[in-house]
């Protein structure tokens, strides 16, 4: 299982990831499919929705549109993708459904009301495709074989309160990825479980496109390998990643500037490469990561306080 944002900003906290995830019960409901015995009923629906118009300064209301799908299977044998929504989409409009001023950008609602139990993926990844599209639901969905939600620019709600059954939870969840986030610098990245043992299957974390953030501290995820940040510049407080048994390098490739660093009690750990950081202006300490072989920040000018452990007996560090 892969949970993966497309919300732009917001703290980022273990266990708001694990709410995310969750639902206390299912609602079914079918939203006009009846008892959803007719696979090939799809339909489309208006409704007036409000927004603020900067140019004008007041109130305005638009029609957008509701696609409904009342299938088990939507697209028999293939993945669920917003191109293969838009083309039925299109072939409603053929149909008379949709007239010559409503086309796709005017979608904002899709919804699986039938699907409960699926071998099907969904594969919700190209902004194109339906560029007003707000919300996506799955009311009475149980198993999937896979959802992947990325890069949706209008998204602001994902409905799907019955995916994860008694068999099928946190605990397997390998993946987190916030592609979206960009600039977060009051806010905060803590992955910190801490007794709640939230995601011990958790290996991959990934920030695609992250510049600037806070802080960010990775801590205590038994089954994490990697962490991905390639673009990320500036954490104004701390990077603080320990006690991450089999994690084997850090790599932070772009990052110049941060508060303090600590890395230490990763058990794995091999290598930390941070090539341009110049400046960690507070502390600089890496102990207590016995396999620890190569300690690259060779272009560091300012490290505040820097402490190497001599418990790392294998260590060459290039602090130059």
């Amino acid at each position: 299982l892969r949970f993966s944002s497309s919300v732009a900003a917001g703290a980022l906290i273990l266990t708001h990831v694990a709410r995310a995830q969750q639902a206390n019960q299912i609602c079914e409901t079918y939203e006009g499919c009846g008892s959803c015995e007719d696979p090939e009923l799809r339909f489309l629906t208006a409704s007036k929705s409000a927004g603020f118009s900067s140019s004008s300064e007041s109130l305005t209301t638009s029609t957008s549109l509701k696609y409904t799908n009342c299938a088990r299977e939507p697209f028999p044998g293939q993945t669920i993708t917003l191109e293969l929504i838009k083309l039925d989409i299109d072939a409603l409009s053929a149909g008379g459904t949709l007239d010559d001023c409503t086309d796709t950008n005017d979608v904002s609602v899709v919804s699986f009301p039938c699907m409960t139990d699926s071998s099907l993926s969904v594969d919700f990844n190209d902004p194109n495709a339906l560029p007003s599209l707000q919300k996506i639901r799955f009311a009475n969905l149980k198993t999937v074989d896979g959802i992947t939600i990325l890069s949706l620019p209008a998204l602001i709600s994902i409905s799907a309160p019955g995916t994860l059954d008694d068999c099928t939870d946190t605990n397997d969840v390998s993946v987190v990825s916030f592609p979206c986030m960009t600039k977060s610098s009051s806010r905060s990245v803590i992955f910190f479980p801490n007794q709640q043992n939230l995601f011990p299957s958790l290996q991959k974390i990934r920030f695609a496109n992250l510049k600037t953030v806070k802080e960010i501290r990775i801590q205590l995820l038994p089954a994490l390998i990697s962490i991905s940040a390639p673009l990320l510049e500036l954490t104004s407080v701390q990077i603080d990643i320990n006690d991450n048994n089999l994690l084997p390098k850090i790599d932070l490739p772009s990052l110049s500037e941060t508060g303090d660093v600590f890395i230490f009690g990763n058990d794995n750990l091999k290598k930390i490469s941070l090539p341009q950081l110049r400046n960690s202006n507070n502390v600089f300490e890496v102990f207590g990561n016995p396999k620890l072989e190569k300690l690259c920040a060779s272009n560091l000018e300012s490290g505040g306080d820097v402490c190497i452990g001599n418990n790392q007996p294998f260590l060459d560090a290039d602090l130059s």
